[in-house]
């Protein structure tokens, strides 16, 4: 009795598997189906199927999968983490487990590329799940090195709420430099105030900076003084055991004479003493020092080296660097496909630089051919990432009739949100010229609508608004004629801190 129960068994146990397999196949087609539509949610759902049917997965399907998935991340401009730790992981288990030289082989390989810098790991998205804060700290800061700015100050500010001080001065840091936001540095100093009341140094060191630039406050060196003096003794001790985030910091206050006499010498010292930690920032900020001859001798070959040291450590800033010194052929031979290789790389990591860098290599064929619909997707998603410029780099194209027709409503569109965001300065002055010169999508010349962007533009100290000012007061254009105001802005554009 017990063999004739075990033959049923092994019968029915091997029934199951054929019928598990057929299923499967059929889930396979149905994935090749999906991905033909350009459907690639449903191809990875079916293909999840499949391997959950088999128990295992295998070529076929982990190749469909991984070319899906990479479909479907490049499709949108705000990269999700959680597909790029899936499809590293994936890209990993093919090129370790089904090894040849076949073509399939090689474009895994190739797409393996796109993720190279992108450093983010499934164990750390699941641990951030479930509340872990390294794990989440770790995800915000890809997310951040990705460009994608919006989900990780979501992030930093989830941990805020649970007392996080490092949170609380990356959401600083955000605000002040304007990373995918306005710039707003009252909202960055209460930032840093609150990571500097929770005992972070860092927190500290930029309300102290804050201070010092009369950034978001009023100016008080005597107050920043103060707080250098209570903080630097610690700072310093922390950077000296290996703290590389001040390190980096301590490279910052030399260069710009905050806290600390201005030293360009121990820029460099510290900076490479971050170089020899790992510390891609502070590779590329040798890059820099060289480049520019501060603090040591300037030296255009070291300056590329540095940055190609930063560029594979992962920072794209480091990458725009290199792609234009393959531009100019300073430090290294000129080479435009080179140039525009990296362009792309940091491109692909969100790099707002990069991306409108490459737009402008598509417009006028460097390294490339000429491609306006190319040129136009790279400025478009620069804009999506936050970047005010590719906005105004968007209404020039329309403006000037750039590998586009012309349309002046159009380009009115792009500056004025570029204006409603950040009331950029760029688009203030373009949009003020749009007004005085041109007559577009049913408006006419408006010189009192030219006036009010133009001063809007020079009260944050474009010249080139103060002088179309000055030349608007002489003749009399939108306002009344005032040959003491004309001078006073004709006066005003010799000094300003923006020429063009």
């Amino acid at each position: 009795m017990k063999k004739i129960l075990l033959t049923l068994f092994f019968i029915i146990s091997s029934q199951l598997a054929i019928a598990q397999n057929s299923i499967a196949k059929l889930k396979f087609e149905e994935a090749e189906e999906a991905y033909s539509k350009q459907d690639y949610k449903t191809t990875i759902l079916k293909l999840q199927d499949a391997e959950k049917l088999l128990k295992k997965t295998n070529p076929k399907i982990l190749y469909l999968k991984i070319v899906a998935r990479d479909n479907q991340i490049q499709a949108i401009d705000k990269i999700n983490l959680d597909e790029v730790a899936f499809i590293k992981t994936d890209i990993n288990n093919y090129l370790k487990n089904y090894g040849s030289n076949d073509d399939k082989f090689k474009e895994v390989f190739q797409i393996g590329d796109n993720y190279k810098y992108m450093n983010i790991k499934v164990e750390d998205i699941k641990e951030a799940n479930k509340g872990n804060i390294e794990a989440s700290l770790k995800v915000a800061k890809a997310y951040s090195d990705i460009g994608n700015f919006s989900q990780a100050l979501s992030i930093y500010k989830d941990l805020d709420s649970k007392g996080n001080s490092l949170a609380a001065y990356k959401i600083g840091a955000i605000y002040e430099y304007g990373k995918g936001t306005k710039i707003d540095y009252k909202a960055a100093m209460e930032w840093y105030k609150k990571a500097a009341s929770r005992n972070l140094l860092d927190g500290g060191l930029a309300v102290a900076s804050l201070y010092f630039s009369g950034k978001g406050v009023a100016k008080d060196k005597a107050k920043a003084t103060e707080m250098f003096d209570a903080l630097l003794p610690a700072t310093f001790k922390k950077a000296e055991s290996g703290d590389v985030e001040l390190i980096g910091t301590l490279t910052l206050l030399y260069f710009t004479g905050a806290g600390v006499p201005q030293d360009y010498t121990k820029a460099y010292e510290w900076s490479y003493k971050g170089a020899q930690l790992g510390k891609a920032g502070s590779m590329a900020d040798l890059g820099i020092l060289y480049k520019i001859g501060y603090g040591v001798n300037k030296n255009l070959e070291k300056s590329f080296e540095w940055f190609a040291k930063a560029a594979e450590a992962g920072d794209s800033q480091a990458m725009c660097f290199i792609a234009e010194a393959y531009i100019s052929g300073l430090g290294v031979a000129k080479n435009d496909v080179k140039a525009m290789e990296w362009l792309k790389t940091a491109s692909k990591l969100g790099n707002t630089m990069a991306l409108e860098t490459l737009g402008a290599a598509y417009i006028q064929g460097i390294g490339t051919e000429v491609d306006p619909e190319k040129a136009m997707a790279c400025f478009l998603k620069s804009a999506n990432l936050g970047s005010m410029n590719a906005l105004v780099l968007l209404g020039n194209m329309y403006r000037d009739g750039t590998s586009v027709q012309v349309n002046y409503g159009k380009a009115r569109e792009y500056y004025q949100r570029a204006i409603n965001e950040t009331d950029d300065i760029a688009a203030l002055r373009h949009l003020g010229f749009l007004y005085f010169e041109f007559d577009g999508h049913g408006n006419k010349i408006d010189y009192s609508k030219a006036v009010e962007y133009f001063n809007r533009a020079a009260v944050q100290g474009d010249g080139v608004s103060m002088k179309q000012l000055g030349l608007m007061y002489k003749k009399g254009l939108g306002v009344k004629k005032d040959k003491s105001l004309s001078n006073e802005w004709y006066t005003k554009a010799e000094t300003a801190t923006i020429k063009q």
